[in-house]
């Protein structure tokens, strides 16, 4: 079953890959001289298409656009809302379709954070672009005094946490998909909880090809 979690995560990833993708915000200039039809054709189609990822801006059209052009815009708004709507989920259904069915790992990673805090550098741990899904053992120090663990996945390209879980029982595994971590370098910390409070443990560096 699909739930609203899976749809706004959906929607976020998307919207972040598609912001990234088309380069970043127009301008109010450059959404003005869009209104005006002042742009050249590839921008015309680069400055629309931001505006879907990027509601924020659509209240600068309300001062840019003659009230006898607003349906022709509001119109081109809601097909592209339409469109990623649709495209959604397809995502979705294809996304819950994987979950469902059995999967061979052809290898493991094994992280090894036994080392004790402070003592040395953060392992770097490269995760091959020729994998469908990474299994990830994580190893732990055997004195720790926790009995529960929490494990976020920080990027560092977008300077946010993409991923976090909690109440995980050492030694345990994690299981990721390769489409979920966009090329790049992410930071995954351990903390160990304590009395209702997350102490760090560990951590070390993921790099997706």
């Amino acid at each position: 079953m699909i739930t609203k979690h899976d749809w706004d995560h959906a929607l976020d990833r998307w919207i972040a890959g598609e912001r990234e993708r088309l380069g970043g915000p127009p301008s109010p200039e450059e959404v003005v001289a869009f209104t005006r039809g002042e742009l050249p054709p590839r921008e015309t189609a680069r400055v629309r298409a931001l505006l879907v990822y990027y509601p924020e801006l659509t209240s600068l059209l309300d001062d840019a656009i003659p009230p006898q052009q607003t349906w022709r815009y509001a119109r081109i708004a809601n097909i592209a809302a339409a469109f990623v709507i649709a495209v959604l989920s397809i995502l979705l259904v294809q996304q819950v379709r994987q979950n469902r069915e059995p999967f061979a790992y052809a290898s493991r990673h094994t992280l090894d954070l036994r080392t004790s805090r402070g003592s040395a550098l953060p392992q770097i741990y490269v995760l091959p672009a020729n994998e469908e899904q990474y299994l990830l053992d994580v190893l732990l120090a055997e004195d720790l005094p926790y009995r529960a663990y929490r494990v976020d996945i920080f990027d560092m390209r977008r300077s946010d946490i993409v991923w976090s879980t909690s109440d995980l029982r050492a030694p345990f595994s994690i299981a990721i998909r390769r489409t979920f971590l966009r090329p790049g370098t992410y930071r995954m910390d351990v903390y160990g909880i304590a009395n209702g409070k997350a102490e760090s443990v560990q951590h070390c560096w993921l790099r997706a090809r």
